[in-house]
């Protein structure tokens, strides 16, 4: 083979290389995904699936919601139990038939946080979900069923192992502050669930509800010990249908966003809802990166959800809003993700590195150029096909 064969079948098979290292994830490929930088998550931290590296165990994301559809193929088998409280089915039943979805909201919230489905990816591969069912399949729930709920996950969050919670509904009324919320026994009860659950290292994120309210949040992202989020644009504006008030600890793409459906279906829809389960997921992504680090889940503060809002707002970026004169934070998963994780991570455990795309394809060049022999002058003109 003489040199000139051999510098074009280098530089073939360069082009090639550099073709299959630049190629994004499935899941990394959506407007929403780009703008936290889920994509480049993907690229450089390919290990970080929400699964314990040394344990094999998983992390349990508790949706309570209108049930996840539990047999949908976009889950893998991953939704590993779940009870009801709702309307439609036996009341505190265990069983599939009973918390699985009968409306919809619930498995697209899901979608977002774990689906693995090239139609509608999610962030976290690995998660697996705990399905609690509170809303029937109108989507109507109560306050009674939101405490039986949480109060269900405190008392088997260790059994499963469940380190965050989603919760993407909320009252029509709004509150500007914890403080304002009604002195009752439900609603009492439902911040001490809360409290209990920030206690113990379980992130509960909530939806900031979807009025449109410029002076406070629905209930319970008002309250005390969860993370309130709201919606922000593919342009990096508030939502419209947002509520928000300095209460408003996050914003995360909520519009146009597609997940997963009933019936094996998939659904674009909007709304605060559909922006809570990206938060979510960044407390498991952010919870992995920090245990397979070996790093301290709390910083310097007393509870992980308290270190994991001071991070994510640290790193966030910043979206001013005309409507209130506020400036909110949208996540930026990537760069909360690099203020812990090292660029080569070569020395994580379990931790495999991938080679920026253009670092490999400068190698390439390079080693292309080892092979090239000088020219004659007619040899002038060089294409690239």
């Amino acid at each position: 083979m003489n040199a000139n064969i051999l510098r074009r079948v280098v530089t073939t098979l360069g082009l090639v290389l550099w073709l299959v290292l630049a190629a994004k994830p499935a899941y990394g490929q959506s407007v929403a995904h780009t703008l936290i930088g889920a994509d480049q998550v993907a690229d450089l931290y390919p290990w970080l699936d929400g699964v314990n590296e040394t344990t094999g165990l998983a992390q349990r994301v508790a949706v309570l919601d209108t049930g996840i559809q539990f047999n949908h193929s976009a889950f893998d088998d991953r939704i590993i139990t779940g009870i009801n409280y709702a309307a439609g089915a036996t009341w505190g039943s265990t069983d599939a038939a009973a918390y699985t979805d009968l409306n919809g909201h619930g498995t697209f919230v899901a979608g977002v946080i774990g689906s693995t489905a090239d139609q509608a990816p999610g962030l976290v591969a690995g998660v697996e979900f705990v399905s609690v069912r509170i809303a029937d399949s109108s989507g109507s729930s109560s306050l009674t069923n939101l405490l039986m709920g949480l109060q269900w996950v405190n008392a088997h969050a260790a059994e499963y192992n469940i380190t965050a919670v989603n919760v993407s509904l909320g009252t029509t009324e709004v509150y500007a502050l914890a403080a304002d919320v009604p002195d009752s026994p439900i609603y009492t009860a439902i911040a001490s669930q809360f409290a209990q659950l920030a206690a113990r290292d379980i992130v509960s994120v909530v939806g900031s509800g979807n009025t449109g309210s410029t002076t406070g949040l629905s209930m319970p992202a008002i309250t005390d010990d969860v993370v309130s989020v709201g919606a922000s644009t593919s342009t990096d504006t508030v939502a419209s249908m947002t509520n928000r008030n300095d209460q408003l600890e996050l914003l995360a793409p909520g519009v146009n966003i597609t997940s997963t459906w009933i019936n094996n279906a998939f659904y674009t829809g909007s709304g605060t809802s559909y922006a809570t389960p990206f938060v979510t997921a960044a407390a498991v992504l952010l919870r992995d990166a920090l245990e397979t680090s070996n790093l301290d889940l709390h910083g310097s503060f007393e509870t992980y959800q308290a270190y994991f809002v001071d991070l994510l707002q640290a790193y966030a970026n910043p979206i001013e809003d005309p409507a209130t004169n506020l400036t909110f934070a949208r996540l930026n998963l990537l760069a909360a993700l690099q203020s812990i994780l090292p660029t080569n991570d070569a020395d994580i455990p379990g931790a495999v590195y991938v080679p920026e795309p253009a670092s490999a394809f400068i190698l390439l060049l390079a080693i292309t150029s080892m092979t090239r022999r000088p020219r004659s002058a007619r040899h002038h003109q060089t294409t690239l096909r």
